[in-house]
This record gives structure tokens, C-alpha cells and sequence, in this order.
């Protein structure tokens, strides 16, 4: 993946395209997206091609989550 900002700056071009993503819970999301070509480089200097899915975030935010509660339904220390 690669976000739609990133690849702007990159100055790719990308082919638009429709994604279904699943997500954690079993979600699915359609969205309207495109395919990127990224050139990467490897650690010997070869240059490879990469198509990528464009996306406007890769992740976000996310909630605290208790640990003190998991220790306990585990019976461990926290």
C-alpha cells in the first residue's frame, strides 16, 4: 500500500481501480482506489517495480487498551 500523498510527491501515476478490504472483525469496505507502479531500489543497486494500492490512510488512531483487565482473564502480573 501506499497512500494517495505519497505517491502524488513520488509523481506517480496510478490506474484507478475498486478495492475490497477486509478488515479486523471481518468488515469489508469497497472503496474507489488506484494501482501504483513504485520503483524500489534493493540493497545491490537493482531496481525493481512494485505495484501498489493507493489508499488515504494505512492506519489511524487506536484505542487505549487495559492491559490490567487481560493480565487478570490470563492470571498473570501485569
Amino acid at each position: 500500500m501506499i497512500t494517495h500523498r505519497m505517491a502524488d510527491k513520488l509523481g506517480l501515476r496510478g490506474k484507478d481501480v475498486s478495492l475490497t478490504i477486509t478488515k479486523v472483525g471481518n468488515s469489508t469496505e469497497q472503496l474507489d482506489s488506484k494501482i501504483y507502479k513504485v520503483p524500489i531500489t534493493d540493497l545491490t543497486g537493482t531496481e525493481w517495480t512494485i505495484e501498489a494500492c493507493g489508499i488515504n490512510e494505512i492506519t489511524s488512531d487506536i484505542t487505549e487498551v487495559d492491559t490490567a483487565f487481560i493480565a487478570r482473564l490470563f492470571g498473570v502480573e501485569e
